[in-house]
């Protein structure tokens, strides 16, 4: 039996963070031989992996104003004779989201920084240097891309777009159009007997009962906290990522 499998890349993301608490650490490769060892007969032909890149990679403008911070915020550090780990290592002290607002209050001049190490939290405050880091994050995830094309599945990826209702906020289009575009084109060139959908989107139910209409499997495949009832009964079949990641990593739940 054919099969394919696509895969909705943000829903997968957020869940694998929303049950472990920490971004996805798995071989996803791997991860999809689990799942589908469930199935019978299954042969994968091809995953598809969907998502959008992050915003310094989807618009060009941003990416110009925050490789010119990059190097200012190189500059900085050299200066205070501190180097890219310090910063490392200061994030692993406090949240993120706590730093960065941190850093806010600072730069307005209505908050105060922990007493120790004041001169470097001061340089740490400029805006040049959180262009750094999010740039560093955000490198980090197309890096993740890349991996996985080398693990032989076919990433997908639409730019973000800028949301005029809010200044500096990005939204992600068409990723979603992509999936479902593939997926029926693919059934309908019969590429496959059987597909496999990973996602949490009751969105999808249309297309699932598309594909089943002309006599083809789809199963679901998700976590146990975050998905779409209607979506999971409209398929043929559940597969527990939960169960697959523990069969993978046993320690992964922990």
């Amino acid at each position: 039996m054919k099969g394919m499998m696509f895969i909705d890349g943000e829903y997968f993301y957020q869940a694998y963070q929303t049950a472990y608490g920490k971004t996805p650490r798995v071989d996803l490769a791997d991860l999809i031989r689990n799942l589908i060892s469930d199935i019978p007969g299954f042969e994968l032909v091809r995953a598809y992996y969907y998502n959008a890149k992050p915003p310094i990679f989807s618009d060009d403008e941003l990416r110009d104003e925050t490789l010119k911070a990059c190097g200012a915020a190189e500059q900085k550090l050299k200066a205070n004779n501190r180097n890219w780990s310090d910063l490392e290592h200061a994030k692993q002290g406090m949240a993120w989201g706590r730093l960065m607002e941190m850093a806010r209050e600072r730069m307005s001049g209505n908050g105060e920084w922990p007493p120790t190490d004041h001169e470097f939290w001061h340089v740490l405050a400029a805006e040049d240097i959180l262009a750094k880091s999010r740039y560093e994050c955000e490198r980090e995830r197309m890096k993740f891309y890349e991996a996985l094309r080398f693990r032989g599945i076919k990433v997908k990826l639409t730019n973000l777009r800028r949301d005029p209702r809010q200044k500096g906020a990005y939204v992600q289009k068409g990723v979603d159009v992509f999936l479902v575009s593939d997926m029926l084109a693919l059934c309908y060139q019969d590429a496959y007997d059987a597909a496999i959908i990973l996602t949490g989107d009751a969105d999808f139910v249309q297309m699932v009962e598309a594909v089943q209409a002309t006599g083809k499997k789809v199963y679901l495949a998700g976590f146990r906290i975050g998905q779409s009832w209607e979506l999971r009964q409209t398929c043929d079949g559940f597969l527990e990522m939960d169960r697959a990641i523990q069969k993978l990593a046993p320690r992964e739940s922990n």
